[in-house]
């Protein structure tokens, strides 16, 4: 087996492709493999066949077939060590058995009895990276973005009416560690109105280098009629090609405000003659004569009484069956935020899978139920708005460190230590969260 890079100097964040291939001159079959753990990488999968096809090759001047294991794109990470891992293969080799002589009276159909099945482990020899550090003059605003980039903006009305609703999205294509940086904070100018993003990534899985699009789109809400212009949005990368820092921007985008339909003003100004056509289109419910009754006559009738008597009965009847059967109405939030507690715990203890994904998704979804969120986008910041009222400083640094902590174990080898307490820890998290809220 080997392992094969296209490169062994690379900066941080830059793409090495890593092939495994396995050379064979006789039959084989290859038992189901493990992949090592890319301790140091990020790694995006690139290419893994159901079935190993060969080819053949001539190496040193023997021929053999060699097929393809396995490909990746990996992307280091901080780090004091960038070692690629050895890959560990099982097969089948069918040999001949030795013997002493060939008889004339065995028939070629019998050569399978002189034949066994011999079991080889294969190793991949390891590799090592040197990590380069980048140029000077870093920009201030680069976030980690690392290959060849490109941005545009775009809206999809080119204009608008007050306090109605338009897309602004942010689209970013290239080349390099896509899903590893995020797109630039936006401000936004203060005659609109904006709502959280909603953040998508698509990936070409067509292609050796990781290529794609990243996108934030953002609702906005215009206030005041007008003209407003978004500035553009700026970032910087790190092109390894060239080996230099690039800067990449959007075109500012003016959009055009439209006023609403006004409401009819009290004096409007009518003539007389207007206000007796007007008149005409009024359309009366009853036409015919009403009914007229004497000053001194009862003006309740029974059927009047026994609506009213209804009326009072239908009043009471919700809180005296409530209090009978000891049962509350309660609506389908108020249930799902009184249960929250409960079912996170249930969620942590049950889930299998990753347990920093399971933390993080137990955290946010419970914030969600137990304070009626209108949004699924929560993150760290988001999290601070909303508890802000509930949390002292420093309990909200405890919580925020703790969630740092799951995206270092979802992302990245940070708090692997952590990794068999860091349910246990989630529960105590969330019942100390759960009686702060409470109070």
């Amino acid at each position: 087996i080997l392992a094969e890079i296209d490169k062994d100097q690379v900066y941080l964040g830059e793409q090495v492709t890593l092939t495994y291939k396995i050379f064979k001159k006789v039959n084989i079959s290859i038992d189901p493999f493990e992949l090592p753990d890319f301790d140091g990488f990020w790694a995006e999968e690139l290419y893994r066949p159901r079935q190993v096809s060969f080819k053949n090759v001539s190496r040193s001047g023997v021929r053999y077939q060699v097929g393809t294991l396995y490909q990746v794109a990996l992307f280091s990470m901080p780090g004091d060590k960038h070692v690629i891992p050895s890959l560990t293969l099982k097969t089948k080799v069918v040999a001949n058995r030795s013997k002493r002589r060939r008889d004339p009276f065995f028939d070629p159909f019998f050569d399978s009895f002189f034949t066994e099945t011999v079991t080889k482990v294969l190793n991949s020899p390891e590799k090592s990276l040197t990590i380069k550090d980048f140029p000077e003059s870093r920009p201030y605003d680069f976030t980690g973005a690392v290959g060849q980039f490109s941005i545009d903006a775009s809206t999809d009305r080119d204009s608008i009416v007050v306090n109605e609703g338009l897309t602004y999205t942010i689209s970013l294509k290239g080349t390099g560690n896509m899903g590893l940086f995020t797109l630039p904070d936006i401000k936004f100018p203060n005659q609109l109105e904006a709502f959280p993003p909603t953040e998508n990534f698509t990936k070409d899985v067509f292609r050796d280098a990781l290529t794609g699009a990243m996108s934030s789109e953002y609702i906005l809400i215009p206030r005041m009629a007008g003209s407003v212009s978004i500035p553009p949005v700026k970032m910087s990368y790190f092109d390894p090609q060239s080996e230099s820092w690039k800067r990449i921007q959007t075109d500012a985008v003016t959009i055009p405000i439209l006023a609403g339909e006004k409401t009819l003003a009290m004096g409007s100004g009518f003539s007389k003659r207007e206000i007796e056509l007007l008149g005409r289109d009024i359309r009366y419910i009853h036409t015919e004569k009403m009914p007229w009754k004497r000053i001194n006559a009862p003006t309740l009738s029974p059927w009047i009484l026994s609506i009213y008597g209804m009326s009072v009965l239908l009043f009471f009847a919700p809180p005296l069956v409530g209090s009978l059967l000891g049962y509350r109405v309660r609506t389908a939030s108020d249930r799902k935020a009184k249960d929250s507690l409960k079912i996170a715990c249930r969620d942590l203890r049950s889930g299998t899978g990753d347990p920093f994904d399971l933390a993080t998704s137990a955290v946010y979804k419970y914030l969600h139920d137990r304070l009626q969120l209108s949004t699924d986008n929560l993150d760290p910041n988001m999290v601070e708005k909303f508890l802000s009222k509930y949390l002292d400083n420093n309990d909200f640094i405890f919580l925020l460190n703790h969630l740092k902590t799951c995206d270092a174990g979802r992302f990245g080898p940070g708090g692997l230590d952590r990794e068999s307490t860091i349910i246990d820890e989630t529960i105590i998290i969330l019942k100390k969260l759960d009686k702060v809220i409470g109070k």
